[in-house]
């Protein structure tokens, strides 16, 4: 069973405040609390450790490759590409925001507030450029208009 992106952009939120990791990178003690709490304890070490340790049974980049596992839209998925952004990151990131502003008008929101749902909630790492009001609407206005050609 996945986590949900929403509940894992909590639970970061939650163990970074915690563990006073305030740095653009998170910390051992981050990923520790993290891995504990999705039930993935298993990937601690490797996700901790730069490379290979001695007795790992994972390594750091099969590590990310099972968080990845569970698919673009899972809080697994944004964890791993919180922590090492992949080549698709910016791609994958703009339909998962999509996705999640539609489920959210889908439950009764209005699509303002919806945007300023994902607006408020998504972390936005450091290297990454600022996100804003109209581009998360554009982002979900280009999605909405591939989702009707596909549709067709």
């Amino acid at each position: 069973m996945s986590t949900s992106i929403e509940n894992m952009i909590d639970l970061i939120r939650v163990c970074r405040e915690r563990n006073r990791d305030l740095g653009s990178t998170f910390s051992a003690a981050t990923i520790t609390d993290i891995c504990n709490h999705i039930r993935l304890p298993f990937l601690i070490e490797a996700l901790t450790k730069t490379g290979r340790a001695e007795k790992a049974s994972i390594t750091h980049t099969k590590a990310f490759e099972q968080l990845r596992s569970f698919g673009p839209n899972s809080g697994e998925f944004y964890f791993a590409e919180a922590m090492q952004p992949s080549i698709v990151n910016i791609v994958s990131h703009r339909s998962v925001r999509a996705k999640w502003i539609h489920q959210l008008i889908h439950e009764g929101e209005s699509k303002a507030d919806a945007i300023d749902h994902v607006l408020k909630l998504w972390i936005v790492p450091d290297n990454a450029p600022d996100l804003d009001r109209p581009s998360l609407k554009r982002e979900y206005e280009h999605w909405l208009q591939a989702q009707d050609r596909v549709s067709e």
